[in-house]
């Protein structure tokens, strides 16, 4: 057996790893999309998490609230189904992107 296998192949998994490590932390340090014309950013707190099943599958509805607390109206943004389970909980504030013009047009973030 080659005595240089053992140390190369360390080598190149050690140099993988730091490529890794390099893209990961590239991936995690850019710069969020930044709004459109008329898209505002709020901070939504989780009303309700609905679990639905349907033919064997099983489904998510997250609805999510928010006060604009100048004009005092209340927004309710509920998503369609999803099909894994939300990582947030009742109760807990989320950051839901919407059109000012269209507020049935939102993502959560």
């Amino acid at each position: 057996m080659n005595p240089w296998l053992f140390p190369g192949v360390l080598i190149f998994i050690a140099i993988a790893g730091l490529l890794l490590e390099i893209l990961v932390a590239i991936r995690a340090n850019r710069p969020k999309p930044k709004p459109h014309g008329h898209e505002r950013r709020v901070p939504a707190t989780i009303a309700s998490l609905r679990e639905a099943k349907n033919t064997g599958k099983d489904y998510w509805y997250i609805t999510a609230t928010w006060s604009d607390i100048q004009t005092d109206q209340t927004y309710t943004f509920q998503t369609g189904p999803l099909t894994r389970v939300p990582p947030w909980q009742v109760g807990e504030t989320v950051i839901v992107a919407f059109d000012l013009r269209n507020p049935r047009s939102f993502r959560i973030e």
